[in-house]
């Protein structure tokens, strides 16, 4: 809840001639140059105003899709993962449709944002509106670690939230320009092999997409491109065919029954494992199975 005039101002000076009592679904954290709020028991009142503006730039981190932001009778739904950002003084409304929206809404002073963009293009800024990016976990640490300084009493001297805002701001402004560094590309591979050990280490489980996100640390969505990118195929294909793999080699290595080897590897039962199995590799178990030991009896001889 605002607790003073000076607080209102400051909120104001970011978001626009906002009253107090359209704030009171939103939890906020304020340093000098930055708010950032976050939609706790409902929406903010402010945003579902048609055709409202900010004077800074308003970056949105989308953790579910309940929000929709219309722009020019055109409307945009938020994805999980992304973020999207519209440039200050663009005519805009969020619109809520079943449920409560989830989300960081960070909106930067103009001239902060300007000279950070800056430092990276000499071109001039362009106007976004809804442009949507991916963003990664870190950035989401960032945003409450500047939460959580914003919210301590500190002297300016030591409060780090300034420090804070400006890294935001930066890998912002790097994920818009797609500037990529060593760092980002090594951290992608690490997570994508955690996912994989993972899949190794548990094939005989059910296995989701979500639950192999975990495992990267990363969100779903951001886990699936960089997987896809990494690998060139889906993670549940992936999956799939290391589990078809591991079939072929117990079918080999012993000769326990389809249904004992369907559940080792992660497959419900013996038919579903002979349905994929055939369609994978143009032939049945069984077959495979009579096919390969015929071989190797007759190499013996």
């Amino acid at each position: 809840m605002i607790e003073n005039k000076n607080e209102l101002k400051q909120i104001q000076k970011f978001v626009g001639p906002v009253k107090k009592e359209q704030l009171k679904n939103i939890e906020y954290f304020l340093s000098e140059n930055a708010g950032l709020f976050l939609p706790v028991t409902g929406p903010c009142y402010y945003s579902i105003t048609p055709e409202h503006i900010h004077p800074g730039y308003m970056i949105v981190f989308s953790f579910n899709d309940v929000s929709i932001v219309k722009i020019e009778d055109v409307e945009y739904k938020s994805n999980p993962g992304t973020f999207y950002v519209v440039s200050p003084y663009v005519k805009h409304q969020e619109i809520i449709r079943n449920g409560i929206p989830r989300y960081y809404a960070l909106i930067v002073d103009k001239n902060y944002f300007d000279n950070v963009f800056s430092k990276y293009c000499n071109e001039k800024i362009p106007i976004f509106t809804i442009n949507e990016y991916e963003y990664s976990n870190r950035i989401i640490q960032l945003l409450k670690d500047f939460s959580i300084e914003c919210s301590e009493e500190r002297d300016k001297e030591v409060n780090l939230s300034e420090l804070i805002l400006n890294q935001i701001c930066h890998r912002v402004v790097r994920i818009i320009l797609n500037i990529k560094n060593k760092q980002n590309s090594f951290s992608n591979k690490f997570a994508i092999n955690n996912a994989l050990y993972f899949m190794q280490s548990n094939i005989n489980r059910n296995i989701s997409t979500s639950l192999l996100a975990s495992a990267a640390n990363l969100s779903v969505f951001h886990f699936c491109r960089l997987f896809k990118q990494e690998t060139g195929k889906t993670p549940m294909n992936y999956l799939s065919g290391l589990r078809l793999e591991r079939v072929k080699k117990l079918l080999l290595e012993n000769d326990k029954p389809l249904t004992d080897i369907a559940l080792e590897c992660g497959f419900n039962s013996s038919s579903y494992l002979s349905e994929r199995f055939k369609k994978h590799f143009n032939i049945t178990p069984s077959e495979y199975r009579r096919i390969s030991v015929k071989k190797q009896n007759s190499m013996n001889f």
